[in-house]
């Protein structure tokens, strides 16, 4: 008898913890008067154990869901909200002739706790949306209905169309008017004398075309604890631009820097000539024609790895709050590539010549943090709801910068190749890294349509924000010592030099998919 007696209050012991902690976080809602519970026991198809019963006064205690599988709550009632959608629909539609009184078709069948027309209006009568496999299939599912559906898993594949802040390039390429003496031609500031030709603007700012995959799933039936994570990608941006002497009025092109030559008082503006006519080497007149390329590219992908847990639930309202946390990754990748070349047609003691050089300079920035947030959930009108979600996470943005180029001189059968371009010398090339604490923040806005009681709409908007980033075009420094050109000896200040700076990045736009849950 002893024995008995220890292993029942061990098991009501048990039942009173398990449900605590199912029910943890729900705020209590009175009982609404009036109204009429459902008593329903462990079996779902006990029609005579499911009649109308007077709410007990007080609030009501216990939770809403187990893992036992279809049919009616294991125990008591929900606070409030199934007390004021689902007994008098129950009670009524289990009375009807020739029904069961199935659980699921009562809590389909109407938003106000009425059963309409009544049970019997057909395989999909207003009043048994539920009653037939095919008003199954097409029910509208509500916050409570979700929650008691014994679907353990989602996956949600979406099409996204983003925007991200371009990246900042310095300028690049210039030219000049017919006449302009050779000592000016292509040297900033822009003037009547000097035109931009491709520089001082944000590139890589078009639309691009992505994907993004988000899945989950929940370890407790009534969607009280779960797993849920996230992958996306964007296509890779780039930006092109080509510039040929010949095709420009006067075969004028130039690439501009900063001149600091220790010979000079103070750091003037320059010009790189590629294309001049009557070009004077020494005194001696060539003619130069030459094209310049350059091209950016961007890359963007993240994902994240998240605990989900219900907070706050009112079945009433049809809302609900979880919060999530756990790990979250983002990696953005950009480059600057210049490439140029020149002919000389020779003249004099001067030999024809071929000069080709690149500048490369990449950025990558690699996010690693750890992440919280919340999540709203709203059910509207019908088959609509809304979903709000935000997020932040704290982290360290690994940032790495790789600068490298070379130039090549090509004389009769002779080439020769050295290290460093125009804006790249050995002051400067190499590879630089460092690790910044960094905040990356996220917004996601989704409108939900129910197409079937598995399947679902979405369309949405996603803003994503971080407050530290290496972009390519903010490595690039214009000011260049020209003593260490091609190996030289680096007389006066090593220029052009390397340094971090940091800047933001936002990426935003729109999300369509669909989630499939089962």
């Amino acid at each position: 008898m002893t024995v008995r007696l220890v292993a029942r209050l061990l098991i009501a012991v048990a039942t009173l913890v398990s449900s605590a902690i199912l029910c943890w976080g729900q705020s209590p809602i009175a009982p609404y008067p009036g109204r009429t519970a459902v008593i329903a026991t462990d079996s779902p198809a006990a029609p005579a154990s499911l009649g109308p019963a007077p709410m007990p006064p007080g609030p009501v205690e216990g939770t809403w869901v187990s893992d036992k599988g279809q049919g009616g709550p294991p125990g008591p009632l929900p606070r409030g909200g199934v007390a004021n959608r689902l007994p008098s629909t129950q009670a009524m539609c289990a009375q009807q002739p020739g029904e069961q009184g199935n659980w699921a078709e009562a809590i389909a069948a109407t938003d106000d706790g009425q059963c309409q027309s009544g049970c019997s209006d057909g395989p999909c009568g207003e009043g048994a949306r539920g009653a037939g496999p095919l008003c199954q299939l097409f029910q509208y599912h509500d916050l409570w209905t979700d929650t008691q559906s014994h679907r353990r898993i989602w996956v949600q594949p979406e099409y996204i169309s983003w925007f991200t802040k371009g990246n900042l390039l310095p300028a690049l390429v210039t030219t000049s008017p017919p006449g302009t003496p050779q000592t000016q031609a292509g040297v900033l500031p822009e003037s009547a004398m000097t035109a931009l030709l491709f520089g001082n603007e944000r590139v890589d700012t078009q639309q691009r075309p992505g994907g993004r995959i988000n899945f989950g799933y929940w370890l407790i039936d009534g969607e009280f604890l779960g797993l849920e994570g996230q992958y996306f990608a964007l296509q890779n941006a780039s930006t092109t631009y080509h510039a040929d002497s010949s095709q420009i009025q006067g075969g004028i092109l130039a690439r501009p820097f900063i001149d600091a030559n220790p010979v000079l008082l103070t750091p003037q503006e320059g010009a790189a000539l590629l294309g001049f006519p009557n070009f004077f080497i020494l005194g001696t007149p060539v003619n130069l024609t030459g094209t310049v390329d350059v091209r950016t590219t961007s890359s963007i992908q993240g994902a994240d790895a998240l605990l989900r847990k219900l907070i706050w639930i009112d079945f009433t309202s049809k809302r609900r709050l979880d919060v999530i946390c756990g790990y979250r990754f983002f990696r953005f990748d950009d480059s600057v590539t210049i490439n140029d070349l020149s002919n000389n047609s020779g003249g004099g003691f001067f030999a024809p010549s071929t000069t080709t050089s690149q500048d490369l300079f990449s950025a990558r920035n690699q996010f690693h943090g750890g992440d919280i947030g919340l999540k709203f959930q709203q059910y509207c009108c019908s088959r609509f709801s809304a979903e709000l979600i935000g997020k932040i996470a704290l982290g360290i943005n690994a940032e790495q910068v790789y600068i490298t180029g070379s130039n090549t001189l090509t004389t009769l059968d002779t080439t020769v190749t050295n290290a460093g371009g125009l804006l790249t010398q050995a002051s400067n090339i190499g590879l630089y890294h460092r690790d910044v604490f960094a905040i990356l923040p996220e917004a996601n806005a989704n409108l939900r349509f129910d197409v079937t009681r598995n399947l679902r709409a979405t369309l949405g908007y996603t803003f994503i924000y971080l407050n530290r980033v290496q972009r390519s075009g903010d490595a690039i420094d214009r000011t260049v010592n020209p003593t260490q050109v091609n190996g030289g000896t680096l007389t006066g200040d090593a220029l052009p030099a390397f340094a971090f700076h940091d800047t933001s990045l936002w990426i935003h736009g729109f999300n369509a998919g669909f989630e499939y849950r089962w």
